[in-house]
């Protein structure tokens, strides 16, 4: 009964949302496998015991009706040798087929019941198999979506560790470039300055050596 309790629970959830995501907290939902293989056990053995139980009775009473129709034969044949019509006026012989015959009648409706009560136990315990079989099978693939979407979660989870791990390398590889250049830049300018310090001391050592050549040739025109 539990089991098809759970099974309309299952199904409400269906219905309602999303019955996956509780899975593992609420185990009043889902059986677990050594629990089904029990139920299914005890189930077997009282499916056993039962169709036993019933074998002996439809035995015992197909066991009888061949006792009371081979008596009713027998005694049908051996008046039918001597006179039918005689047997059928002796008031004694016609009142002994008779009880013979209210005798045979109830083990026939007692045939005709078990055989009832076993096709309805077949028919029930088909469909009950057929609801289990269902039911396992929604256990099962329950079980499995619940596994892919741990895997799922896990692919995502490992896929998001990766890819933070590769921004956080992209961006020390950039720091390490933008510090490169940095400091290349700066003695790119540093160099830059020295370079113009010693040509701007060129040319001013240029300058004076120009205007001493200046002076001394004024001073040679002058004196010439």
């Amino acid at each position: 009964m539990k089991q098809f309790l759970d099974m309309g629970r299952i199904r409400r959830s269906k219905q309602g949302g999303d019955v996956y995501q509780d899975s593992a907290k609420d185990n009043s939902i889902f059986l677990s496998r050594q629990q089904i293989r029990q139920d299914r056990v005890r189930r077997n053995q009282e499916r056993v015991l039962k169709e036993y139980e019933m074998k002996e009775a439809l035995d015992h009473a197909r066991k009888e009706q061949k006792l009371l129709k081979i008596v009713a034969n027998r005694d049908y044949f051996e008046s039918s040798s001597q006179d039918l019509h005689a047997y059928n006026q002796d008031p004694k012989k016609r009142s002994t087929y008779e009880k013979i015959k209210f005798h045979i009648s109830p083990h026939i409706e007692q045939q005709r019941l078990a055989r009832r009560q076993q096709d309805s136990f077949e028919r029930e315990q088909r469909v009950r198999m057929s609801e289990e079989k269902k039911w396992e099978e929604e256990y099962f693939r329950t079980d499995v979506h619940q596994k892919r979407v741990e895997r799922y979660h896990e692919f995502a989870n490992n896929l998001e560790e990766k890819r933070m791990a590769e921004a956080s390398r992209r961006i020390e590889v950039v720091n390490k470039q933008n510090a490169r250049y940095t400091d290349f830049a700066e003695r790119l300018r540093s160099k830059e300055a020295e370079d113009d310090a010693i040509r701007l001391q060129k040319l001013q050592r240029h300058k004076v050596r120009y205007d001493r050549f200046i002076e001394q040739e004024s001073k040679f025109r002058e004196r010439f």
